[in-house]
């Protein structure tokens, strides 16, 4: 491996579109204490996360699985030991 030869890192960008984009910032912010902050996602990936996964959002709050609050999608503590079947709903 190259990299590991010379200990020179790569520069990578990689383009994805915006449903990808969405969907990877629900990933990483669900996993926040502070959780997603919908308005945020919704400036930077052109998505609003209520407009596309507003359904899948209400079961799994009806579910306890996920919290809605001032603005924020939240995985209440208790739900953190099934956050990766949270997140797989979304995908």
């Amino acid at each position: 491996n190259g990299v590991l030869q010379t200990g020179r890192s790569i520069d990578f960008e990689e383009e994805i579109d915006a449903m990808t984009h969405l969907k990877e910032r629900i990933m990483t912010g669900l996993r926040l204490i502070e959780g997603l902050d919908v308005a945020d996602v919704k400036e930077r990936t052109g998505l609003c996360p209520d407009a596309v996964f507003g359904a899948i959002a209400t079961e799994l709050a009806q579910e306890g699985l996920l919290r809605r609050d001032r603005g924020r999608w939240l995985v209440p503590r208790k739900a953190f030991s099934v956050f990766d079947s949270i997140v797989q709903r979304f995908f």
